[in-house]
């Protein structure tokens, strides 16, 4: 606070019989000390022009008398006169956004000025924010709030009903001394209402088009059930009680509006994790089935292989490099097929940590086990085939080793010699 509002703040305060009107501030003073009569000169002088235009129409200038004057507060949209100045300034100036740090009401000084109690300008404050959100979420003109739902309700701002908008500021700081200690919330309006006013202010600007576009989707929601229930409240009561209707049973309102808003959430997770369920047990079964797909490729000479080695039992014409590459690959199968076996382990534990992972509400736990039992039988059919496919290829193993491990025939490396170089006649 500058000067001079200091000095004319000091001028308020130190007066008799003050009443605030409008613009205008009217008292009588007393000259105690030499300074107040320098003080009221200067006023008069026109030293405070800027911010005030003062009069008086007693010219004794002496200390222990009395002058009575009038005081009109200059319109600098952050100083006012009364509550019904500023009031009247905020609720019909759209654009007004001063917060109660940067502003100065000469009433709410006077009231407060021997007080240790908060002033009135912040509840005032948090009152005429959520009024100006209602504004923005809704429809607003000549004064009135105009909120949608199924039918509408018009609420009157109520600009000059300056003793009603202190009345109700005076139950919010009453209420915060009232208000249970252990609860921020329950009781104190304040509060209440400054979260109500976050709540529907909720930003809902993301990089994500798909996340912009689902928090649209609860806005829109939001606003609707905000709209509903106010109208719902507001049934048979007058229409110049309505925004004092609304702001003195705000606490119920807003506890409704939340209860509203949750079972809309819970109704909202149910169809998304609905269609999750429904998404990933399609994709947990087609995993299953890239598993074994996979492998199948790579197992299919397994028979063959077989044949081959009891062909070698039995003659002495297949190459040892033969048995040898079948054996090298036979163990680079066997280690594919515990590669596949391991991710069908793996797809195993996905499937049982998705429950925990996602928080699956109770009433969708029935159809995600209905989802996932044909991919549970799938895993447990394929772990069998694996199983099967790894004994035979065991088998293979196991009897390229006996082969080499029995032959008594020229080694490998002699029969490519011999292959190349035939022997002469």
């Amino acid at each position: 606070m500058n000067q001079l509002r200091e000095q004319v703040l000091t001028l308020v305060k130190r007066s008799q019989n003050v009443k605030f009107s409008g613009k205008r501030i009217t008292g009588r003073f007393t000259f105690e000390e030499k300074e107040d009569i320098t003080l009221i000169q200067s006023f008069e002088a026109g030293d405070f022009v800027s911010i005030a235009k003062f009069t008086t129409k007693d010219d004794c200038y002496e200390i222990d008398k009395n002058i009575n004057y009038s005081l009109t507060i200059v319109d600098t949209a952050d100083q006012y006169a009364s509550y019904e100045s500023y009031i009247e300034h905020v609720l019909e100036d759209e654009s007004y956004d001063t917060s109660p740090d940067e502003i100065i009401v000469y009433e709410d000084k006077y009231d407060f000025k021997n007080s240790s109690d908060n002033t009135l300008l912040p509840t005032l404050e948090l009152i005429f924010k959520f009024i100006n959100c209602l504004k923005e979420q809704y429809y607003f003109k000549d004064k009135q709030i105009v909120i949608f739902a199924q039918t509408h309700c018009e609420i009157p701002t109520m600009p000059s009903g300056t003793k009603r908008y202190l009345d109700t500021a005076k139950l919010y700081l009453s209420s915060v001394k009232t208000s249970k200690p252990r609860s921020s919330e329950s009781g104190n309006l304040c509060t209440i209402i400054e979260k109500f006013t976050s709540w529907l202010n909720a930003d809902i600007n993301n990089d994500d088009d798909e996340v912009k576009k689902s928090l649209l989707v609860h806005e829109t929601e939001r606003n609707t059930i905000v709209a509903s229930i106010v109208i719902d409240s507001l049934v048979g009561v007058e229409k110049e009680d309505r925004i004092f209707s609304l702001l003195q049973n705000l606490e119920s309102t807003y506890q409704s509006v939340l209860s509203k808003y949750a079972l809309y959430l819970d109704d909202f997770k149910f169809s998304k994790f609905n269609d999750k369920i429904t998404e990933h047990s399609e994709k947990f079964l087609e995993k299953a089935n890239d598993i074994i797909t996979n492998l199948q490729t790579q197992i299919l000479a397994i028979p063959v292989t077989i044949a081959l080695i009891s062909m070698a039992k039995f003659s002495a014409k297949i190459n040892s490099l033969v048995i040898g590459s079948i054996c090298v690959y036979s163990v680079m199968v066997l280690y594919a097929t515990f590669q596949q076996g391991y991710n069908l382990w793996h797809l195993r534990c996905q499937i049982n940590g998705f429950v925990a992972e996602n928080k699956i509400p109770d009433a969708l736990l029935d159809k995600w086990n209905s989802e996932i039992t044909p991919v549970k039988v799938k895993i447990i059919t394929h772990a069998g085939y694996l199983l099967l496919v790894c004994a035979l290829i065991i088998f293979v193993i196991v009897n390229c080793l006996d082969y080499f491990y029995n032959w008594n025939m020229t080694t490998p490396l002699e029969q490519l010699l011999s292959s190349t170089n035939p022997p002469l006649k």
